[in-house]
């Protein structure tokens, strides 16, 4: 069976050449911003809602292939997806997000066996009672594949989902970074990357989508993981990676790695195949020449500033303003499941049931 998660699972120990990622909004009150960011910031890394915080900022990059088949014995045609995931975090507001190279590479195309298998594990899910006779010798001749076509999409926590298009992917010297544009989307909450690298013994945490979530659920939330920057490493090719201790695997590769400023510092990349303690991070520098490169400018979110404002009076026990502020964050940004609780928390809270 050919399985895009898999691949990655593989890939991801080894050191790849792309990273990719999507936003889209109005323009922002820069400034404000900024400020509202840096005075919250050293707090909220402490604080039960810095995951919550973090949350809208991200999302699921699925991708890989389908394909028609049509199987004489039935006479029907079917689709069969052959899928895999990853990650992604929003640079812009303007529907910019960054994410791994490897996420969304789809050059190697599935072979006919590959599909004819995935065919097959679809069919067993079904309960179909005859799955043993699939097999048979004479089962290729049976079945016919038309109509290979990809599948690029950036999912939310609301169950929407989005096309993708890739703006830039690679960025030379083995540099696994790419930048995807999410159709669509206006007024994201944009992640500030970090000016300077993160050093050794900072504290970090990431938040992305391990691949085993994204298979055991519909509507998969952010997964959080906390750890250390333990050094950082030359490649073969003299480029750096920050070393840490946070828990990557398959389906996280894209995840932004974040300081207690809720700053980028890097992200997700790879994991040692000997030793999957270690995981590794290409660094905030490397992002931000990446950036440059293709023309963009990393630019502070106002919805994000008011998403921070909003969880701040929430914990203060402030549900009225709290609403308020939910409601236009919910607004300039209808995609997130959580923003919704929120909203849903507060007006509970208001008429004394929470």
């Amino acid at each position: 069976m050919f399985n895009l998660s898999v691949w990655r699972l593989i890939a991801i120990a080894v050191f790849f050449t792309s990273f990719s990622t999507t936003v889209s909004a109005a323009p922002p009150s820069t400034t404000r911003s900024e400020n509202s960011i840096a005075a919250k910031a050293s707090d909220l890394f402490d604080s039960r809602n810095f995951a919550e915080y973090l949350e809208p900022h991200v999302a699921q990059v699925v991708n890989g292939y389908e394909a028609k088949v049509y199987w004489a014995k039935t006479k029907k045609t079917y689709t069969v997806r052959l899928l895999g995931s990853g990650s992604a975090f929003f640079v812009s507001q303007d529907g910019k997000m960054i994410t791994n190279n490897h996420v969304i590479d789809l050059s190697e195309k599935p072979s006919e066996e590959q599909v004819l298998r995935a065919f097959v594990r679809d069919r067993i899910q079904e309960d179909d009672p005859n799955s043993d006779e699939f097999w048979a010798d004479d089962f290729p001749s049976q079945v016919t594949i038309s109509e290979l076509t990809t599948v690029e999409e950036v999912r939310f926590s609301n169950g929407e989902a989005r096309p993708y298009t890739v703006i830039k992917a690679g960025g030379g010297q083995g540099i696994d970074l790419a930048l995807i544009q999410v159709e669509g989307i206006r007024n994201a909450p944009a992640l500030k990357l970090a000016t300077s690298d993160a050093r050794s013994l900072s504290r970090v945490i990431s938040i992305g989508f391990p691949g085993v979530i994204g298979t055991l659920f519909p509507n998969p939330r952010a997964t959080v993981g906390e750890g250390t920057v333990s050094g950082k490493q030359k490649m073969e090719d003299s480029s750096d990676v920050l070393q840490t201790t946070l828990q990557i695997s398959a389906g996280h590769s894209g995840s932004p790695v974040l300081n207690q400023q809720a700053e980028v510092v890097g992200v997700a990349t790879f994991v040692a195949r000997e030793d999957e303690r270690y995981s590794f991070a290409l660094p905030a520098s490397d992002i931000l020449a990446f950036l440059e490169a293709a023309g963009v400018s990393n630019q502070a979110s106002e919805t994000s500033a008011i998403y921070r404002d909003a969880i701040s009076l929430y914990n203060q026990g402030n549900a009225g303003s709290a609403l308020s502020k939910f409601l236009k964050v919910n607004t300039l940004f209808p995609y997130d499941a959580q923003i919704q609780e929120f909203i849903e928390n507060c007006r509970q809270r208001i008429i004394g049931k929470l």
